[in-house]
């Protein structure tokens, strides 16, 4: 009989093979795809196989440091409960259950964090270290079982396409653009991309004034998404005007009636995008990194005159936005049912310590700036892309955010110090290293997100399968658990 938990797994793996059979021609596509559910069914052994051998013995290191565990904290009748049920857990012959011990060290971790003492961060580290080495150890299995590479490139499968009439967006595009009333659509493809936004390249022939390719940037219902395109509408407008290589906005539709959703059409910039925040390619160059900072930059000087009032945090405290990003996360994490002991202490920090982002010279902060929205070119940065995230709040935000790409493609000094010679405002290390956990842990929840939906079998696509089969969660609580190492 079939374990119900692997049933996402065999759904995602019927998905994927029937695709690749019915594909005309052996490509590069297919071949992504096989090597895609060989990496699943390889997950699949390792979890079953060795996942609960590897949490028995993290669950066995506790019993050493039960003693102290039990002197540091408050004498409640709740403590008592746990530190039982602890022990319990700890016995030998207790069936495995990771998760309600993982349960139990946040409840243990939050009252070590409130407490703020030397010893007790001593010991918070000391627990956050089980479950990292337990996601260490996981992932390095995996990789054993599998010398699997990743792809590079998106999926030839966008995450979000939608049926439209072709006419009604010619119309449209006929009206805004009276003199190109001999404009024709002659191909449209959805780009493979996040999950809140719909982005089109969209082909046009007999144009006067628009050039041959043009994208589209739509609206998508779900639980990604940061601001509308209405309002990314015009902040794009005054980072294109300011000089910034964002691509130049064309049109704007507030209404559903051509595409379903409101959008934005756009020019569509040279370059590609080579990766993201947990694919990052195996390249080292200076160069490249080097302009990465020069550009970002270049957003974090443009005058916050000419934003406008409106503009996203415009209005607040920096802090208020980065407590908006951990509220919001800590409930969609909440939501995901994926107990963590490095998720739950890295909200109980950053909570706490959220008012470190107001003492600094606030800036226009892209809120996404990592290697899945940027258009490269060689060692040169094309485009900036995607600024639903945008808000005026901390730079170091920004930096924070790709510190995990710069260290891989060059080095995190070298991003740096580009950024800092070119005369922008530099935040202080305690702000960045605050960054660099939000920014993480702000991803991890995501990845939250899309594993918790393909577990519950709710979403067994191509794009939530290259999440689950590239390990990323492990690696985002590493990352997370790294960067508390740091400023606990």
């Amino acid at each position: 009989m079939m374990d119900k938990n692997s049933l996402p797994y065999f759904h995602s793996l019927q998905e994927i093979l029937a695709s690749v059979s019915n594909a005309v021609e052996e490509n590069a596509d297919a071949t992504m795809r096989l090597d895609l559910a060989k990496r699943l069914l390889d997950l699949m052994l390792v979890q079953k196989v060795l996942a609960p051998s590897l949490q028995k013995k993290c669950i066995a290191k506790i019993p050493n440091i039960l003693p102290e565990i039990q002197e540091l904290l408050s004498v409640s009748k709740a403590n008592e409960i746990l530190l039982e049920e602890l022990r319990v857990i700890c016995e030998p012959e207790a069936m495995v259950n990771f998760d309600r011990f993982l349960e139990l060290m946040t409840h243990v971790q939050r009252e070590l964090l409130t407490q703020n003492t030397a010893r007790s961060l001593v010991l918070c580290k000391s627990l956050l270290s089980i479950e990292a080495d337990y996601c260490l150890q996981l992932s390095t299995a995996i990789e054993t079982e599998n010398n699997f590479i990743p792809v590079i490139s998106d999926t030839s499968a966008a995450r979000n396409a939608r049926t439209f009439n072709i006419e009604d967006m010619l119309d449209f595009i006929h009206e805004r653009f009276p003199q190109e009333t001999d404009a024709v659509i002659t191909d449209t493809s959805f780009i493979a991309g996040g999950y809140s936004k719909f982005t089109m390249d969209i082909t046009l022939t007999n144009t006067k004034s628009l050039p041959s390719n043009i994208i589209l940037r739509g609206d998508a219902d779900g639980a990604f998404g940061g601001m509308s395109v209405v309002d990314e509408y015009s902040l794009i407008g005054s980072v294109y005007a300011s000089g910034v290589c964002a691509p130049e906005p064309l049109a704007l539709d507030r209404s559903d009636k051509v595409f379903g959703s409101p959008f934005i059409l756009m020019e569509k910039m040279p370059g590609e995008c080579l990766g993201h925040m947990y694919n990052i390619p195996d390249l080292r160059s200076v160069p490249l990194v080097t302009d990465i900072a020069v550009k970002l930059a270049a957003v974090h000087h443009i005058p916050l005159i000419k934003l406008g009032a409106e503009t996203n945090g415009a209005n607040s405290l920096s802090s208020d936005m980065a407590l908006e990003w951990i509220t919001g996360s800590e409930t969609a994490w909440n939501e995901s049912n994926l107990p963590s002991t490095v998720f739950a202490t890295a909200f109980e920090w950053l909570r706490s310590h959220v008012d470190l982002y107001d003492d600094s010279p606030r800036a226009l902060v892209h809120g996404d700036y990592g290697l899945n929205n940027l258009l490269i070119e060689g060692d040169r940065v094309t485009g900036i892309l995607d600024w639903e995230h945008a808000h005026i709040g901390n730079p170091a935000y920004d930096l924070g955010y790709f510190h995990p790409m710069a260290a891989a493609l060059a080095s995190w000094p070298v991003f740096l110090d580009a950024y800092a010679n070119t005369g922008v405002h530099m935040p202080d290390e305690k702000q960045i290293d605050y960054s660099i956990l939000l920014g993480a842990t702000r991803v991890g929840v995501m990845l939250c997100q899309v594993m918790s939906a393909f577990i519950s079998d709710q979403e067994t696509g191509i794009a939530a399968t290259t999440g689950i089969a590239g390990d990323y969660y492990d690696v985002a609580v590493l990352r997370i658990s790294n960067a508390l190492e740091k400023v606990l």
